[in-house]
C-alpha cells in the first residue's frame, strides 16, 4: 500500500489547504474538512477516525482549541500527528502579521469563514443587528487575511464590517504563506516516512542476517546424525525452528508411490506440481515445496506449509533455497554411511555364517552317528533273525535302541530345520508380497493367542489399543512376523529373571501413516544393546536363539513395508519399539 497523508483542517482554512495541494501537485496528500466548532462540542478520536479516508496511511490534524480535549491516540488507528497552533491564522498568514493584528485589537477573518459569516453569527447567538455591539466590546477593527481563494471574499468582508459598524482592513497575502506552511509539514512527513522505511529495511536486513546465521548454525547439526531418517528428522526440526510452519515434512523420493501415499491429498497434489521444479508454492499459498537433489539425483521434497508469517514467504523461500545443497549433501552422506555400514555387516556375515555352519554341523553329526548306529544294529538283528539266533531280549533291546535313535534323529533334524528357516526369513526383500485386506486388531489377537500359556494372567499382562475397524491392505504374514518377534523378544529378554511383566501394544492412523508401538516394563536396553539390536546374529542369550529375530523385523519394516523402526528405553523402565509405515489403509464398514 502506497504511503498517503490526510490533512484534517477546519472548514475556515480548508480552501487554502486544497488550493495549496492543487498548486503543488501532491498526489500523495489529501485534505479533509473539520467542522468549525472550536472544541464545542469537543472533538473525539472517533470523529477523526471516521473522517480519514481508508487509503491514507498517516494523518495530520491542524488546529488549536479543537485539539485541546483529545486524549492519547488509540493504538488501532492510523498514526495521526497533532499540530497545535498558537493561532489558527498562522496557517494562512505570516506569524508576525497575525500577532501584530491581534495586539492591535483586530478581529481576524479568513475567506473560508466569510463564505457563511451570517450563519456563524447565528450560531454564536447573535442577530446581525445585535452583533456589532458585542464585537465592538473587544475589537477595534476587523481584518481580512485575503488568500485569493475566493473572489467574493472582499465583497463579503465589506458587508460584514458594515454590519458590525467597525472599520475593516484587507491584507492581500495570496496563497504563498499557506503553501510554505503546508510544504514544511508535508516534507517533515515524507522525511519521517523515509526514515521509518530505512529503519524497517535495517530491521529486515538484520532479520535476514540473523536468519542466515541461525541457519548456518543449525545446518551444522546435520553432520551429526548417522542415518537418513535422523537427517530428515533434523531437517524438519531445522525448518520448524526457522519458519514456524504448521506443517513440515520430508517426503522421500523413492519409491514414488510410497512417497505419495505417505502424504495427504492436498500435499500429494503439491508434490505432483513440484516434481520437476526446484521449488513451488503450496496450493494454500501459505508455504512452499523444495526439491532436494544431489548430482542430478532426486532425493526427496521438503514440504513447508501454513507458515506463521506467510507475508514473509519470499524471504523464507530464499533462505531455504540457500540450504538445499547442504541438505542434499547431508542426506547423501547419510545414505553413503548407511551403505558402508551395510557393507561392513555383509563382510562380517562370512564369519557369522561359519559359526552358523558349526551350529548345523553339530546336529548333523549327532544325526549321522545315530543313523550309523541304527544301521549297524539293524544288520546285526537281521543276521540273528536269518540264522534263527534272535532272542526276545535282543529284539526288545533293538527296538528300544531304534526308538531312542529315531527320537534323536528327529530332534536334530528339527533343530536343523529351524536354523535354516531362520536363515531363510532374513532374506525378505525378494519374497513376493501377498497383499490382502485384513483387520489389524484381529492379527494382533491371533499372534497373542499363538503364544499359548506363555501369556497368561500369572506371567504376563497384555494391553491392546487398536480400533477394531482399522484395516490394512498389506501382507498379513509380514505383520504377524513383526508382532510375533517383538512379543517373543519381550518374553525372552525383557522379563528375564522376573515372574511377571506388562506388555502394551498400540496402533493408530496418523495422516495416512500407520503407527505401531510395542512396549514392555522390562529391564530396558543398555547402550550397547540399543546400538546393535537390529544387527544380524546379535543376541544377549546364545542359549535361546541365534540373534536373527529383530534383524528380521528390521528387514520387513524397512525393506518390504518402506517404513522405519526405532528402539528406545521407556520412561519408568522397559523398552518401546516404534514403527511408522506408509500404507494404504481405511476403515471397514
Amino acid at each position: 500500500m502506497a504511503e498517503r497523508l490526510c490533512i484534517l483542517v477546519c472548514e475556515n482554512f480548508a480552501p487554502e489547504c486544497r488550493a495549496s495541494l492543487e498548486a503543488e501537485g501532491w498526489t500523495d496528500v489529501c485534505c479533509v474538512t473539520l467542522a468549525s466548532d472550536c472544541g464545542r462540542p469537543p472533538l473525539t478520536w472517533a470523529t477523526v477516525r471516521s473522517l480519514i479516508p481508508p487509503d491514507c496511511t498517516h494523518a495530520l490534524l491542524v488546529g488549536r482549541a479543537c485539539t485541546m480535549g483529545l486524549a492519547e491516540q488509540p493504538a488501532d488507528m492510523v498514526p495521526c500527528r497533532v499540530e497545535r497552533m498558537a493561532q489558527c491564522f498562522h496557517l494562512i498568514a505570516p506569524h508576525a502579521l497575525v500577532d501584530s493584528e491581534v495586539e492591535a485589537g483586530s478581529h481576524l477573518v479568513s475567506p473560508g469563514w466569510l463564505r457563511n459569516w451570517s450563519e456563524h453569527l447565528h450560531r454564536m447567538g447573535f442577530a446581525q443587528a445585535d452583533a456589532g455591539e458585542f464585537f465592538r466590546g473587544f475589537a477595534r477593527q476587523v481584518s481580512l487575511l485575503d488568500t485569493a481563494v475566493d473572489p467574493q471574499a472582499q465583497t463579503q468582508f465589506a458587508l460584514f464590517a458594515q454590519t458590525l459598524g467597525l472599520p475593516g482592513t484587507v491584507h492581500r497575502l495570496g496563497l504563498e504563506p499557506a503553501r510554505q506552511q503546508l510544504a514544511r509539514w508535508v516534507l517533515e512527513w515524507r522525511l519521517a516516512v523515509a526514515a521509518d522505511a530505512a529503519r524497517q529495511r535495517e530491521r529486515e536486513h538484520a532479520r535476514i542476517v540473523a536468519d542466515h546465521v541461525s541457519a548456518m548454525d543449525l545446518l551444522g547439526r546435520l553432520s551429526r546424525p548417522s542415518s537418513q531418517s535422523e537427517v530428515t528428522a533434523a531437517v524438519e526440526d531445522l525448518f520448524r525452528m526457522l519458519f514456524s510452519p504448521g506443517e513440515c515434512r520430508f517426503v522421500a523420493s523413492a519409491p514414488a508411490s510410497a512417497s505419495l501415499a505417505s502424504a495427504g491429498g492436498v500435499m500429494r497434489g503439491d508434490l505432483l506440481d513440484a516434481m520437476e521444479r526446484s521449488h513451488a508454492w503450496t496450493r494454500s499459498g501459505t508455504g512452499f515445496i523444495l526439491r532436494i537433489a544431489r548430482d542430478g539425483r532426486l532425493l526427496g521434497h521438503v514440504v513447508v506449509d501454513d507458515l506463521a508469517l506467510p507475508e514473509h514467504r519470499e524471504r523464507y523461500l530464499n533462505l531455504a533455497l540457500a540450504m538445499c545443497d547442504v541438505i542434499g549433501l547431508a542426506i547423501e552422506s547419510a545414505r553413503t554411511r548407511q551403505r558402508l555400514v551395510e557393507a561392513e555387516k555383509m563382510a562380517s556375515l562370512g564369519v557369522l555364517v561359519a559359526g552358523m555352519a558349526h551350529e548345523i554341523n553339530t546336529p548333523v553329526g549327532v544325526g549321522s552317528l545315530a543313523v550309523s548306529t541304527l544301521s549297524r544294529q539293524t544288520e546285526e538283528i537281521t543276521g540273528q533273525f536269518n540264522t534263527r539266533q534272535m532272542t526276545q531280549s535282543g529284539l526288545t533291546a533293538y527296538l528300544s535302541d531304534v526308538q531312542t535313535q529315531s527320537r534323536l534323529i528327529a530332534a536334530n533334524l528339527d533343530r536343523i530345520g529351524r536354523l535354516i528357516d531362520r536363515f531363510r526369513e532374513v532374506a525378505v526383500a525378494d519374497a513376493p508380497l501377498r497383499t490382502v485386506r485384513f483387520r489389524l486388531r484381529e492379527c494382533i489377537e491371533d499372534v497373542l493367542s499363538s503364544f499359548g500359556g506363555q501369556i497368561n494372567a500369572e506371567h504376563c499382562a497384555v494391553s491392546v489399543s487398536c480400533d477394531a475397524t482399522l484395516c490394512l491392505v498389506s501382507d498379513r504374514a509380514d505383520w504377524a512376523c513383526i508382532l510375533s518377534n517383538l512379543i517373543a523378544n519381550a518374553l525372552q529378554h525383557a522379563f528375564k529373571g522376573r515372574s511377571f511383566g506388562h506388555l502394551w501394544i498400540a496402533a493408530e492412523l496418523r495422516d495416512d501413516q500407520l503407527w505401531l508401538q510395542v512396549e514392555d516394563d522390562g529391564i530396558g536396553l543398555t547402550p550397547t544393546v540399543k546400538g546393535r539390536i537390529f544387527d544380524p546374529f546379535f543376541t544377549t542369550d546364545m542359549h535361546s536363539g541365534i540373534g536373527l529375530g529383530m534383524h528380521l523385523v528390521y528387514n520387513v519394516v524397512t525393506q518390504r513395508l518402506n517404513g522405519r523402526i526405532t528402539a528406545a528405553n521407556r520412561p519408568g523402565g522397559g523398552t518401546v519399539f516404534s514403527i511408522e509405515v506408509p500404507t494404504p489403509t481405511r476403515e471397514l464398514p
